[in-house]
């Protein structure tokens, strides 16, 4: 979304309660939480948050050239102090408190976005219409490593005829 966009949703989330920050974001692949040494490395190296879920789609989305903007909610803001490992119901329980204020702050912010887009003058900028195969030409390189006599013999036996 644009700034402004994005400004609208902030302030209306920063009114009901909801404490909306910039962030450094380490996106993990996978459904595992981190380990107690991972987060104090990624903090190290200035990540603010770890987390994993939807942020590698919300990327390639904007990649791809779509409008998007994303909220993060931490369940766990210092994991490397904290006396137990973080566990799936902390985060359910975290979600279950914070969600009314997210919604009521995005019920807020919607329609002042809408408001401001139709008051502009302007149409939003055509999307780009690239396949997925053309986006990962682009972005994507295979590396061409030279095959071991084994490798190539897995390969030649694992093919179908």
């Amino acid at each position: 979304l644009s700034q402004l966009q994005n400004s609208e949703i902030v302030n209306a989330l920063h009114g009901v309660g909801v404490d909306v920050r910039h962030c450094v974001f380490l996106a993990q692949p996978g459904s595992q939480f981190c380990t107690v040494a991972e987060a104090a490395l990624a903090r190290q190296s200035g990540v603010d948050l770890i987390g994993h879920g939807l942020v590698m789609e919300i990327i390639m989305a904007h990649a791809m050239g779509a409008m998007v903007s994303a909220f993060a909610l931490a369940a766990l803001q210092l994991p490397e102090t904290a006396p137990t490992a973080l566990r799936r119901a902390d985060v359910l329980s975290t979600c279950q408190f914070a969600s009314p204020d997210f919604i009521r702050g995005l019920r807020l912010a919607i329609p002042e976005i809408v408001k401001v887009h139709q008051a502009s003058a302007s149409a939003p900028p055509p999307l780009p219409e690239p396949s997925a195969g053309d986006i990962l030409h682009e972005d994507y390189r295979r590396i061409k490593e030279p095959r071991s006599p084994l490798r190539s013999r897995l390969i030649r036996k694992n093919q179908p005829e």
